[in-house]
């Protein structure tokens, strides 16, 4: 069995609260990428991940569970105003004859778990993702890393 090996490509960790944080440049050596942000935001709601600038190509079905109930939605998912994380899986961002799909996990302590899929239609390999919350600030402390991994 072949084990994924993870490359750290960055990592951010705010000083100070912030709407939005960017990566560019980066390495098109792996064959995934995962991103994962861990902390608080000062309003709960959505949080969005922007590939290349282009947010016109993207599509994505949420589920999600509450511990009493779930759904389904065509929306996207959230931090919480208290800890709380999400982790990104782009597969083949680097491939540049195919749409890119990716999967999000998200946790929060009021006990709602989600995962969301969804697809950006456009074949330009991933070079650029920036993260960005829809309200509000994320809050000084919150960490953001990219991670590649091997082909």
């Amino acid at each position: 069995m072949t084990t994924s090996t993870y490359i750290p490509l960055g990592t951010t960790t705010l000083s100070s609260a912030t709407k939005s944080v960017t990566f560019s440049n980066i390495d098109q050596n792996y064959g995934d990428l995962m991103i994962v942000v861990v902390g608080t935001v000062e309003t709960a709601n959505a949080t969005f991940m922007i590939p290349n600038g282009d947010t016109s190509s993207l599509s994505y079905l949420r589920m999600y569970g509450t511990g009493s109930a779930v759904a389904m939605s065509e929306s996207r998912l959230g931090m919480d105003d208290s800890d709380s994380s999400l982790i990104w899986e782009w597969f083949d961002y680097s491939a540049t004859d195919k749409h890119k799909n990716f999967l999000v996990r998200a946790d929060s302590p009021d006990n709602q778990v989600g995962y969301l899929g969804g697809k950006w239609a456009n074949s330009s390999a991933i070079t650029s993702l920036e993260i960005y919350h829809n309200v509000d600030n994320f809050k000084a402390g919150t960490k953001f890393s990219v991670w590649g991994i091997a082909k």
